[in-house]
């Protein structure tokens, strides 16, 4: 996840402004949504856990591949938001 920190309230509002400009250009979905700062960096993941989440995901994938038994797989620890453990139950 990338988090930018701005500032200003002023700041950040050109920001958004000039970001949901180039989306509407390029026809991009972009979704607002506003919290503190304790409560984003709680959310973000880091480069080191989505290293470690691609680690397991492509080590479930395999898995599933060459039927190997996925409990050696290994597991998402609890604190992962729910949508990086819904991506790793695609299909």
């Amino acid at each position: 996840d990338l988090v930018l920190l701005f500032n200003s309230d002023e700041e950040r509002g050109t920001f958004v402004n000039h970001l949901r400009d180039f989306c509407a250009q390029w026809a991009l979905g972009l979704d607002v949504a506003e919290m503190r700062e304790k409560e984003l960096f709680r959310r973000a993941v880091t480069k080191q856990q989505r290293g470690r989440i691609l680690e397991i995901f492509f080590r479930h994938l395999f898995a599933q591949v060459l039927d190997i038994d996925q409990a050696d797989a290994g597991t998402l620890p609890l604190d992962s938001s729910q949508k990086v453990r819904e991506a790793l139950t695609c299909e």
